[in-house]
């Protein structure tokens, strides 16, 4: 592997390494004492501890008055962009992902709220295909957006949360100043078509108990994938299939403790999880669940016990707490 007589001499000097990374962060602090950046991330604040936007002055104008999003987004790229040329191995300030065409730059995180710039790239929503699901997610949302253009649709549900959906379209054109804003689980929009590249500004603030997030086939509105609105549940949720995707059946009493708490989505999948990588493990918090009238699955947790007994008698000899 080739590696630049540069990038050999900074691996050798962590001094410079330091003085790179600073350089970059004098010019985030140079953004952040802007006035009007300021009393935004004040006003972030605020909104983090469940105040209303309308009660957030700063933050309002830039996701409600025109031009304010561009003015705070190119002061940010005023600042950032001749320090990352001039530190070129230097990291961005800002936490940030990129993976197929989509890239985040995460400027503020606030409790539950995040400020967020985002670029979608074209070529690679046409690589993706037409969409065949949409999702729908507990927060709510507000975006303007800061350059690009694109073809999208506001999309709205209505019927059962655990049933087939009525999914309504209402299609949208998205041009620089274009402002959206989405509340709670039942609407989201679906970006159809980016000639060249779409750079948005967002701002999302998720309830201390999110609802599931949710996700529809297109075509007939069918619930295909349900998961936790809880970023940590969600993340024990692929912890969980993980663990049962390598076989871990030593982790079954972990998941069958797990199965005892949290939200209902939450411990059922657990369970789920639980049978499969230990049948008994898995019956046996199944048989506490379905005893406990006061839990909210005890009925679901009964009739698959049932179900199970039908197709497995000797599951009835496995020990159950009492």
């Amino acid at each position: 592997m080739r590696i630049s007589s540069e990038l050999r001499a900074l691996r050798a000097d962590p001094a410079a390494q330091r003085q790179l990374q600073d350089n970059v962060q004098a010019a985030k602090r140079s953004w952040l004492g802007q006035e009007r950046v300021a009393l935004m991330f004040r006003d972030l604040e605020q909104f983090a501890k469940g105040a209303e936007l309308q009660a957030c002055p700063a933050l309002e104008h830039v996701f409600t008055a025109p031009g304010i999003a561009a003015s705070v987004t190119e002061g940010l790229l005023a600042e950032l962009l001749p320090a990352m040329r001039a530190n070129n191995f230097a990291h961005p300030p800002f936490p940030y992902q990129y993976s197929d065409g989509l890239a985040i730059m995460e400027l503020a995180a606030v409790g539950n709220v995040r400020l967020s710039l985002m670029m979608l790239e074209g070529d690679a929503l046409h690589e993706r295909g037409e969409a065949r699901s949409i999702s729908f997610a507990d927060c709510e949302r507000h975006e303007v957006i800061v350059a690009g253009k694109a073809s999208a649709r506001i999309v709205r549900r209505t019927g059962p949360d655990n049933g087939p959906a009525r999914l309504d379209f209402e299609p949208v054109e998205l041009v620089p100043g274009a402002i959206l804003s989405i509340d709670g689980p039942y609407s989201t929009r679906l970006v159809d078509h980016v000639p060249s590249r779409l750079v948005t500004l967002r701002l999302t603030r998720v309830p201390v108990l999110p609802e599931p997030s949710r996700e529809y086939r297109l075509s007939d509105g069918v619930l295909v994938h349900q998961s936790s609105g809880d970023r940590d549940e969600s993340r024990a949720e692929l912890a969980m299939a993980l663990l049962g995707k390598m076989g871990r059946k030593d982790a079954a009493p972990v998941l069958a403790r797990m199965a005892l708490s949290g939200s209902d989505n939450f411990r059922w999948q657990a369970i789920r999880e639980c049978l499969a990588l230990d049948a008994a493990e898995g019956f046996r918090v199944l048989t506490h669940v379905s005893r406990d009238m006061e839990d909210t699955l005890a009925a679901p947790a009964g009739a698959l016990r049932a179900q199970l007994l039908e197709s497995y008698p000797q599951l009835e000899t496995v020990e159950c707490p009492a």
